[in-house]
């Protein structure tokens, strides 16, 4: 590949995170307009708000580890991979939106959500098995395939630090 070609695969790579970044940030101005008719709605029943808030916000840190994710991938059309490989991490971004947007997560997708070699990628995922961050089940619907998920810890651990991040960058 020419450097030409690198140069065009990059720009791609990065109109796509700009596309993407400015949709969540229509959806998030369109969440708040939403909330605040709610808000200001006489009729609203504001027990069910709560509930709504929460889920908003689940979504909110959704985005916020998606974009964390590309933003990992986007790196890796400047940099060598090997020198910011986070496997176990990208994983555990990729499994943290996907099921608050209720995906279930094969092994598989998780394997190449790594970015790591499948070797790789099973050692880091067999190593947050033990560490007791995500746990693998069977499929209902297919038993050839596992699933994976985060345990509770994980997810409250998950949250816990996309919530810090925000408040890191809304501080600044």
């Amino acid at each position: 590949m020419t450097l030409h070609d690198k140069r065009l695969k990059q720009a791609a790579r990065l109109q796509e995170n700009a596309n993407a970044l400015s949709n969540q940030a229509m959806a998030l101005s369109q969440l708040a307009e939403d909330l605040l008719a709610d808000i200001e709605d006489p009729d609203m029943d504001h027990r069910w708000l709560g509930q709504r808030l929460d889920f908003e916000n689940e979504m909110l840190l959704a985005a916020s580890a998606e974009r964390m994710y590309r933003d990992r991938a986007a790196r890796r059309s400047f940099f060598p991979q090997e020198l910011f490989a986070e496997p176990a991490w990208d994983v555990l971004l990729d499994l943290f939106a996907k099921e608050v947007r209720g995906q279930r997560v094969p092994i598989g997708k998780a394997i190449a959500a790594s970015h790591a070699p499948h070797a790789t990628a099973l050692r880091h995922i067999n190593s947050l098995v033990d560490a007791e961050m995500i746990e693998r089940r069977g499929n209902d619907d297919d038993q050839r395939v596992a699933l994976l998920s985060l345990t509770k810890e994980a997810r409250r651990s998950m949250r816990a630090y996309l919530r810090s991040k925000a408040a890191v960058a809304a501080a600044s």
